[in-house]
């Protein structure tokens, strides 16, 4: 079994963000939604073909979840703290590489401080998430289809904040480019190695105004962060 379809079927079905019914040119769409009454920017749909990639989209922000399944009081700050969107991404022909891309709508001035927490968190959150299952499947006895996973040896990770803005701020373009965090109030090596990118774009109605956004841009960089689960070394054969 593959990796995001196993991880598909663990996830809720609350904090999934579905595919659209709909495409368009025989692409794929998925709609990033900031439920943000104040937004200028409401909805950012995501192109891609299916016979290309692997998609695993979800969000763990309050904001955006329903709520019935708001987070306890003592969890609230934290989650508080999650982007907007987390796609999971994998080439159909490629199982050795997954692609991390934590996705922010923003309206405003972009704070970098605010979003490198949000990185922080969801990074650590998913690393976690990872490790998890993939123990699961190596020390499972009974469950065949687990210990067969075929789990990623890199994982390339990056931060796309999507910022709305006048038609002649607008970066135009196809190539979206991550660049380091330049940050004096945290240290350490993820800040290092963290990768953000900030797109502005124009918006009309809530949506980019005559731009369509395209997931195969956001791989095609050799800039994005590479890391590895540490577990790996625990179970070489």
């Amino acid at each position: 079994m593959e990796l995001l379809e196993y991880l598909d079927g663990w996830l809720s079905e609350k904090i999934k963000i579905k595919e659209n019914e709909e495409k368009i040119d025989n692409y794929t769409i998925i709609n990033i939604i900031e439920s943000d009454d104040g937004a200028k920017l409401k909805e950012l749909p995501i192109l891609y073909k299916s016979d290309e990639y692997r998609v695993l989209a979800f969000t763990l922000d309050e904001n955006n979840l329903n709520e019935s399944m708001r987070i306890l009081p003592i969890y609230t700050r934290t989650f508080h703290n999650s982007s907007d969107a987390i796609l999971f991404v994998q080439e159909k022909k490629d199982n050795e590489n997954l692609y991390i891309f934590y996705i922010e709508l923003k309206s405003k001035h972009v704070d970098v401080d605010e979003i490198l927490k949000k990185h922080i968190f969801m990074k650590t959150l998913n690393m976690e998430i990872l490790k998890l299952f993939y123990l699961r499947s190596r020390l499972s006895d009974n469950n065949i289809e687990e210990s067969k996973l075929e789990f990623p040896k890199n994982i390339y990770e990056g931060m796309i904040v999507f910022q709305s803005c006048p038609s002649s701020q607008e970066m135009r373009g196809i190539k979206i480019n991550y660049q380091k965090y330049e940050i004096k109030n945290f240290k350490g090596e993820f800040v290092t190695k963290a990768r953000k990118s900030t797109i502005k774009i124009n918006v009309k109605d809530g949506k980019p105004k005559n731009r369509k956004i395209f997931l195969k841009n956001f791989i095609n960089s050799s800039e994005l962060e590479k890391s590895k689960i540490e577990y790996y070394k625990y179970f070489d054969k």
